[in-house]
């Protein structure tokens, strides 16, 4: 397998490492050449131990004639349709573009929307959560139960933007990058967005109905030339009449990831992310017991889990995938109308493109 990573910064780098560890042969890309430096010098030293020398470093705006098998675009949301729209020109076997797909605004999506169904290229977004070992078997468990009668689905997805901050030490703070900024793909809203997409996922596998109206309110902050959202608070309605929360925020210490899923005739199953424990948990709990499942896991392991999985969507074209990019558009419609929501204060009913279907 050829793989071709555009960003060099910090999720660029752990795909980079993911791929490698699946002995897939690497070039990275990147339009600051410091990037590439940073890449060899600083993260992969530091996170992984060692540089792997087998990685190759090719110009971003350079003629190849190479044909990959994976694109990933590992760069800051505005600028993941622009890229991934010159990149599908290579006709590459699948691309993955990092979480969120674009900007509240929507802009290239349905350019993007066209380009991918008239091309063999299967793509992803990146929300790695949904195929992790812990999901997938949260999901089976909810198949073979069969819960008739489902309340709620509540999601939070809570983490102080320290953390980022962290993995990304060459920036100044928020404001030298999107982060800062809702409208560019940043604040709690997009940046925290596996809990909206997990939300949907478990929501679609209980076969409730895909969100059809969201009613959202933000805490915005407006300082040092930033306008961002702090804190997201989805309410949300699916198509079936079934309603549910997710709450988003920037910045929650400790970390606060949860799905919890209430029922009346099954219990109520909960998943949980720990990272900062090296795990994942499903808890479920009814009237006379409570089960507890751990799954260790450390951040790498994300990754390959994920490339993983879109090896398997390659070799059969019939399986069907949580990251699929339909699912990644239908994430960035309700996120567009969650952003309108908060302008006209009103519930917005959310709109997708004719061609994602029913």
């Amino acid at each position: 397998m050829r793989i071709k990573v555009i960003g060099a910064g910090s999720i660029g780098c752990h795909m980079a490492h993911a791929s490698r560890m699946c002995g897939w042969n690497v070039v990275m890309s990147d339009i600051d050449p410091k990037a590439l430096k940073r890449a060899k010098n600083e993260i992969f030293p530091a996170r992984y131990g060692t540089w792997f020398p087998e990685i190759e470093f090719v110009p971003a705006d350079g003629k190849e004639d190479i044909c990959y098998d994976i694109i990933i675009i590992g760069t800051p949301p505005e600028s993941h349709l622009e890229i991934a729209l010159k990149q599908l020109k290579c006709k590459p076997r699948a691309m993955l573009i990092e979480k969120p797909l674009a900007q509240p605004d929507l802009k290239f999506v349905d350019d993007f929307l066209s380009k991918i169904v008239e091309t063999n290229t299967r793509c992803f977004v990146g929300y790695d959560h949904t195929v992790s070992t812990s999901c997938t078997t949260l999901s089976q468990m909810l198949s073979s139960s069969q819960p008739k009668i489902v309340d709620t689905i509540d999601v939070e997805f809570k983490e102080s933007w320290d953390g980022i901050l962290k993995a990304h030490p060459w920036l100044s703070g928020p404001e030298a990058s999107y982060l800062g900024y809702t409208s560019r793909g940043g604040g709690a809203l997009c940046e925290h967005s596996h809990g909206l997409n997990l939300w949907q996922h478990f929501a679609r596998a209980l076969g409730l109905g895909r969100i059809s109206e969201v009613s959202a309110q933000f805490h915005m902050i407006a300082e040092g030339g930033m306008h961002y959202d702090k804190l997201a608070s989805l309410n949300l309605a699916t198509e079936k009449g079934f309603y549910g929360r997710c709450v988003q925020d920037m910045f929650s210490k400790p970390t606060s990831k949860f799905v919890r899923i209430q029922t009346r005739d099954h219990g109520n199953f909960t998943w949980k992310c720990e990272s900062s424990k090296g795990r994942d948990l499903i808890i479920h709990e009814d009237l006379m017991t409570t089960t507890l499942r751990e799954f260790p896991k450390t951040r790498p392991q994300d990754f390959i889990t994920e490339l993983r999985h879109i090896e398997q969507c390659l070799k059969n074209k019939n399986v069907q995938s949580p990251i699929d990019v339909m699912r990644g558009i239908e994430t960035m419609c309700v996120i567009s109308a969650a952003v309108e929501s908060v302008k006209t204060k009103k519930a917005i009913s959310v709109e997708y493109p004719s061609s994602l279907g029913a």
